[in-house]
């Protein structure tokens, strides 16, 4: 806990230094890196012919492990403020498992998807977006393992609806190039399928990003 508040801490005050801006309208390609802390939350899972299991869930990122997690995100600058649309490849292990609930974990991914509205408040530009959360689950309760399905047999399917807000900051590297540091808080709901059923969770996170873009 202290070394999250910690991490935290030195993000605020990176976002609150000031610097040169992004004042002209141009476009941008940004990628970034980092992580996210999860909520608890519930878990539900309905399995046909068993009892329903319903656990307190918790979860962790595993950033750096693969599939990594990253962020995509296509971004039409204003001095007034963004429009953006984002991609966050999010991933959640279960780390409370059970004799029943073996492996759970959406890692190819928790894969949210919105549409951004960024503007400028101070030294900080607040967004807030919506979409909907694509799900690859993975998982083995009661001795059963996923197999495909999903759309085209994929293993991929639509989870729900996210919410987003976040606060961050752009900073000029070079002429074409930024620099981007931020934190977001999304709100996901999935329902994703295991062997014989369904399960249900949602995910709270807040995610730290940073990365570069290129603009023109």
């Amino acid at each position: 806990m202290r070394h999250t508040r910690f991490v935290i801490g030195v993000v605020v005050t990176v976002l609150l230094l000031h610097g040169p801006g992004l004042a002209e309208e141009r476009h941008a390609i940004e990628l970034l890196l980092g992580g996210a802390l999860n909520a608890s939350t519930a878990l539900a899972i309905d399995q046909e012919g068993e009892s329903d299991i319903e656990i307190v869930a918790d979860y962790a990122t595993k950033p750096f492990e693969f599939p990594v997690y990253y962020t995509l995100r296509l971004a039409s600058l204003r001095a007034r403020g963004a429009w953006e649309l984002q991609f966050i490849h999010h991933k959640i292990h279960l780390e409370n498992t059970t004799e029943e609930v073996e492996r759970f974990e959406i890692t190819d991914g928790f894969n949210i998807l919105t549409v951004n509205r960024a503007f400028p408040a101070g030294p900080v530009d607040l967004r807030a977006g919506a979409g909907i959360v694509i799900t690859h689950a993975d998982s083995r309760i009661r001795g059963l393992s996923t197999s495909g399905g999903g759309i085209l047999d994929t293993g991929y399917e639509l989870g729900g609806p996210v919410l987003l807000a976040g606060a961050g900051r752009r900073f000029r590297l070079s002429e074409r190039w930024i620099g981007t540091l931020e934190t977001q808080v999304t709100l996901g709901w999935a329902n994703v399928s295991v062997a014989n059923g369904k399960a249900g969770t949602t995910n709270v996170a807040l995610h730290i990003m940073f990365g570069v873009g290129y603009t023109w």
